[in-house]
Formats: C-alpha cells, sequence, structure tokens
C-alpha cells in the first residue's frame, strides 16, 4: 500500500488508536453538535488520518471523535452499516507527528494531551526544538508541558476532570515529591476557595524561598549563589522567578552581614541584637528612649542670632522701598537660616540613654538594612525588673529540661488555639470586643500587642494538621460554618457587598464572630511574652481545652519522656499506680496513660472516682484558659450558663 494516500474505507475496519493524544473529551455539548453536523450530512467529507494494523484493519490516530460519532450513528440505524470514510493512510512513525500536529495547531486540546502527546515525541528521539518547529509554537511552551512528567498521575488526573487549573497544576512541578504534591492537592481541595496557583506555591517551597523575599534582596542572588547555594527558575512563573533552595545558607550569609553591621554598635550601647525580621507587634514589647535635642555650638548659635536679626531689620522695609535687591536680599537670608537650622539642630542619644537602651539589627520590607535605636528591653523596665537573686527560666528552657520537642509545643499550641477558635466563633460580643482592641491598639494612639490580625492572616498550623483533623473543636467551626449565610461570596463585586450588607444582624453577627475567630493568634499560656489580652478573650469564651482534647498515645505521651509522663500519673493518680507501671517500655506506658487521661476512666483502669475526675481534666502546662481572680469593672458576662452553646454541644458530642 502507498503511504500518504487516500482510500475509502469502511467505518466497520477502524479504531481507535493509542496514538490518538486527545484523551480529555471535548464535552457533551460539542460532541453532540458534531454528530447532528455528520448525521446531516450523511456522513464526513473530510479524510480521517489512519495507520495500517494488520489485513484489513486501521488504527484512526486523527479525527477520534468524528470516529466516534459515525460509529454511533450506525450503531442507531442513523447510518448504514456498510457507511465508508476517506481516509489518509500514513505509516505508524508519521502518525506520531500527524496526531499531534493535528491537535495541538487546535485552540481546544487539553493541555495534558499536550504534555503526553510531547513526550512521546522525545521518547521517539525528537528534541524540543524540533517539536516547536514541527507544531509552530515556542520551545518555551514544549519545555512547560514536557514539566508536566514531574506531575502526580493523580494531579492530571483532577486537572482533566477540572478539578484543577492549568496554572494550579503547573504550579505543582516546583515540588519534586510526588508523594508531598498529592499531600497539597488533598489539603487545599477541602477548603473553601478550593486550589490555586499561589496556595500550590506556598505549601510547596516552604522550605524555599523566592528571590524577591527580602532575605535573598538583602543578601543577593549573585552573592549566594557565589557561595555555592543553588537556584531554581520556576518555567510557570511569568516573572521568570526564581528560587533559592539552601535557605540555611541564605539565612547564613544575611546574618553574617547583619552581624558585621552589629559589630559596629557594640560598646556604643548596652546590648545589640541581631533578627532576620522583626514584625511591628514585637517592637511594641519594648520601651523606647528617643534623642534629645543638642544645644547648638557657640559659633553656630551666634550666626542663626545674626541670620535672625537680619530678618527682623528686613521686616521694618516699608512697601515702597521694597525693591528686587532687597527681596533677592530676603530670599538669600531665609535659604541661609534654613540651611544653617537643618545642620545644627539635631537630636541625640545620651550616654545614660545608651547606657539603659540597645538597638535591633534586621532587615526591613524592603530588604534593606535596618538599624532600630534606643529600645529598652522589657527584662529593663522599672517594672519588670527581676529581683538579683531570681533564677526565673524562660518557657523554653523550661519545655527543653522537661523533654519537650519544639515541634509538641507548637502542635500543643495549635490545638489549643483550634479550640480557641472553635469558642470564639460563636460568641459575637467577645469577638466584637477582641476586633475592635484590635483595631485601636494598632492606631498611633495607643501602643500594644494585638490579639487580632486586622490583614486576616491565619495563623500557620499546617505541621500541626495530622493532631487537628477529627477532634471536637474540628467538628465544632464545621457544625458553626455550616450555620453560616455565605450565599453572597459568589456575586460579582459590588453586588456581593450588597447582599452581604441586606442580611439580617443576626447573621452579619455570625458571620463577624467567625472571620475573627480565623484571625486569632496562637500561643500556649506559658509562652514567654504571651498576650495577656489573648487569654482574656479565652476566658470570656469559657474555652474549655479540657473538655475538646484529651491528650492520647499518638498526640502527647509517646512524645514525651517516660519520666514526665511517670512524675505526671504520680501527682495526679498516685505513686502506687506510678511505680507499677514504671517498667513498662514507653509505648505500653503510652497508651497506659491515654486509658486513665480520657474522659470516663474508672476503676477498671486502676483508679478511684476522685483520681479519674482529675485525670479527665488534667492538661500539660499552658493548655488551659485558667479562669480569673480579677473582674474588671464592665466585664460583659456570659449569658449562656453551659461550656457550650446547645447546637456546638450536639455537634460535640
Amino acid at each position: 500500500m502507498t503511504s500518504n494516500a487516500i482510500k475509502i474505507i469502511p467505518v466497520r475496519q477502524l479504531a481507535l488508536s493509542p496514538l490518538n493524544v486527545r484523551k480529555t473529551e471535548a464535552g457533551p455539548a460539542a460532541d453532540a453538535e458534531l454528530k447532528a453536523s455528520i448525521k446531516a450530512e450523511g456522513g464526513i467529507k473530510q479524510n480521517l488520518l489512519v495507520y495500517p494494523a494488520g489485513k484489513s484493519k486501521f488504527l484512526v490516530h486523527g479525527g477520534g471523535r468524528r470516529l466516534k460519532q459515525l460509529q454511533a450513528l450506525i450503531e442507531e440505524g442513523a447510518l448504514p452499516a456498510d457507511t465508508t470514510v476517506p481516509c489518509k493512510v500514513e505509516t505508524e512513525e508519521q502518525a506520531i507527528i500527524s496526531s499531534t500536529t493535528e491537535n495541538v495547531v487546535r485552540a481546544n486540546m487539553h493541555p495534558a494531551d499536550q504534555y503526553e502527546a510531547f513526550a512521546a515525541m522525545i521518547e521517539k528521539g525528537f528534541k524540543t526544538t524540533e517539536i516547536a518547529n514541527q507544531f509552530g509554537v515556542t520551545e518555551n511552551l514544549v519545555q512547560r508541558r514536557l514539566k508536566l512528567a514531574e506531575v502526580d498521575p493523580v494531579l492530571l488526573t483532577a486537572f482533566r476532570n477540572d478539578e484543577l487549573s492549568l496554572d494550579a497544576l503547573t504550579a505543582f512541578t516546583i515540588c519534586k515529591d510526588r508523594s508531598r504534591q498529592v499531600e497539597i492537592y488533598e489539603q487545599l481541595k477541602s477548603t473553601y476557595h478550593g486550589i490555586n496557583a499561589y496556595q500550590v506555591r506556598h505549601l510547596a517551597t516552604e522550605d524555599e524561598v523566592s528571590a524577591s523575599d527580602t532575605v535573598a534582596q538583602f543578601v543577593g542572588v549573585d552573592a549566594y549563589t557565589a557561595a555555592g547555594g543553588t537556584v531554581r527558575r520556576d518555567l510557570f512563573s511569568e516573572a521568570d522567578n526564581i528560587v533559592l533552595e539552601d535557605v540555611a545558607l541564605l539565612h547564613r550569609l544575611a546574618t553574617e552581614v547583619l552581624n558585621a553591621e552589629a559589630e559596629k554598635l557594640t560598646g556604643k550601647w548596652k546590648w545589640v541584637d541581631v533578627h532576620l525580621s522583626v514584625t511591628y507587634d514585637q517592637y511594641m514589647r519594648y520601651g523606647r528612649e528617643y534623642p534629645l535635642p543638642v544645644e547648638p555650638a557657640p559659633d553656630d548659635q551666634a550666626k542663626l542670632d545674626a541670620l535672625n536679626g537680619a530678618i527682623e531689620q528686613m521686616e521694618e522695609i516699608g512697601e515702597e522701598a521694597w525693591t528686587d535687591e532687597v527681596q533677592a536680599r530676603w530670599d538669600q537670608i531665609h535659604n541661609d537660616l534654613e540651611t544653617l537650622s537643618a545642620e545644627v539642630n539635631r537630636s541625640e542619644y545620651t550616654d545614660e540613654q545608651r547606657a539603659r537602651a540597645g538597638c535591633v539589627v534586621s532587615i526591613d520590607h524592603r530588604g534593606a538594612l535596618r538599624v532600630e535605636t534606643g529600645l529598652v528591653h522589657p527584662n529593663d523596665k522599672p517594672q519588670q525588673v527581676r529581683s538579683e537573686d531570681s533564677e526565673e527560666k524562660s518557657a523554653e528552657e523550661r519545655r527543653k529540661e522537661a523533654g519537650m520537642s519544639n515541634s509538641l509545643s507548637a502542635d500543643l499550641r495549635a490545638i489549643r488555639h483550634q479550640n480557641l477558635q472553635a469558642h470564639l466563633a460563636s460568641d459575637y460580643q467577645t469577638a466584637f470586643d477582641a476586633m475592635l482592641y484590635s483595631m485601636i491598639v494598632r492606631l498611633p494612639i495607643a501602643y500594644a500587642a494585638a490579639p487580632i490580625d486586622i490583614s486576616m492572616r491565619q495563623a500557620e498550623v499546617f505541621k500541626s494538621r495530622e493532631y487537628l483533623e477529627d477532634t471536637v473543636a474540628a467538628a465544632m467551626l464545621e457544625e458553626i460554618k455550616n450555620t453560616l449565610d455565605l450565599s453572597w461570596i459568589s456575586l460579582e463585586s459590588p453586588q456581593d457587598f450588597i447582599t452581604m450588607s441586606a442580611l439580617s444582624m443576626e447573621k452579619k453577627q455570625a458571620l463577624f464572630a467567625w472571620a475573627t475567630a480565623q484571625a486569632v493568634q496562637q500561643q500556649l499560656a506559658n509562652d514567654d511574652h504571651s498576650s495577656p489580652v489573648l487569654e482574656e478573650i479565652g476566658r470570656r469564651c469559657s474555652t474549655d481545652v479540657a473538655y475538646c482534647w484529651r491528650p492520647d498515645a499518638k498526640n502527647y505521651w509517646s512524645r514525651v519522656p517516660k519520666k514526665h509522663a511517670l512524675s505526671v500519673a504520680a501527682e495526679v493518680i498516685g505513686q502506687k499506680w506510678a511505680d507499677e507501671r514504671r517498667d513498662f517500655k514507653k509505648d505500653a506506658l503510652a497508651a497506659s496513660m491515654e486509658t486513665a487521661f480520657r474522659e470516663g476512666a474508672d476503676e477498671r483502669v486502676g483508679m478511684d472516682p476522685e483520681s479519674a475526675k482529675r485525670t479527665a481534666r488534667w492538661l500539660p502546662e499552658g493548655m488551659a484558659f485558667e479562669s480569673s481572680d480579677e473582674q474588671p469593672q464592665g466585664v460583659v458576662e456570659n449569658p449562656e450558663p453551659d461550656v457550650l452553646p446547645a447546637f456546638l454541644k450536639a455537634a460535640a458530642e
């Protein structure tokens, strides 16, 4: 048979080729339109592309949709069983190029199909430049499609099913770990706003930084690479984004530069600290010393007096004598006075101030050096000075001595935060007060740390997610969200605002409390510099962490030293109970502690009722929102006598 010949072939001898690169369906509407067109024409006039596959058998690699509709019409009886169609017969090698060419140049070909088609040609030995020239596309497009080879098949399937946008799919390529890709996908697909490229990149590059990062700008990409740092370019970024992969090296280089600057200030201030970045709220914990005006030198003061005297004399000149020469002289004296005043009117820190205060050397939001001077350390404030014989240790030091890891502390902080969210989200009055307070203290009239992030950034709890799933607090938050009226969010702007504004006050209060809870900060009560306002918010909400969360083998007991677990057991249950388990292996002890410290533990685990009551309420240090002995004037009493509102109690149970 002559290659490239046009041959009339019965439809019954045709089958779809695996080389047909179009795997994503065009859609029911498009298929119905094509089917109606073929039926009206009584067949097709444009030839299909085929290649031989045995005796009287041909595989269609170009025109697969038309073949499917022809077969459907024959099966329905709308076309004769012996219907024939014109076919261009090619070799199998030609078919690879033809199938891709026919589909790639058509605007509606799915990018996933383009990727698989280009990949097949790469396997056949084609170069990216050859593929680009063959199909009239840029080499960059070919490279971008081939980059999808790094994406897990689960994501490609989701993309074909319109569960992912192309931008979101390509964002996954910056993560080389396919299991991590799927993990990010599963995490984001359940969120309210779905999956977008920004969220994917953020989660996938937690251990990397962009060249636009402030620390990267401070160090400079050239200095970073000169020190041996590796970079990666994001093919899919319109801004030709560069990612710096060695964060530890980057931070070391930045710290070295900051330390060099700090060295210049050492001895001039009581203390000098170096930080890569410092937030506005972190500066609030310091007191302030402000530079004082410095008296001009005698010679400078004499010049100032002379200029001011000249101005006073010229003010006596009458209007009729005010000539151009006088005006020029007037302007010159004022310019000289302004210049000299700027030079001699300055402020400086006194030696006494420098002996009390220090400075912080850091990087500002633009990636430039920042030196904040005149800071009085919290420990140096008069009301916070410790006695000389005080040996109080920081929270971090105490946890380290107890064998509590940083990751466990972070997880406990996230769990406590979730419980506070669940209670605050249903308490409008407290949410309103907390948000109002946070707004006011952000203004220049007040200087205090805000418990609510007005920018509405949610606390970072990603690393603790496995301990936040299937919890009582999670069920409470889900129940609250299900009761909210969020129908207006999908409307176009400003109709969304108009519709939201028209909601009843009760619905808006529910939305306000829920939104406020999303931005509440996280802390343990015994964190260094923890916010007392946040603790008061938790108390106002009657946040009962013990009711909503219990320490079990997975989330706590297997993650602390045996010594700590036995010490808690001896204190809460009794020395005898602890001694009986002293020889337990760690896993067995963790399981026993879980059973004893869950709600409803009784004599069956070797405890008396009083001990069971104590274990059912025990929490690690810093987890509880302790009740306050103070009752400030004007405090708003919680009208609900129960720990939780009725509808949330049902969700929790």
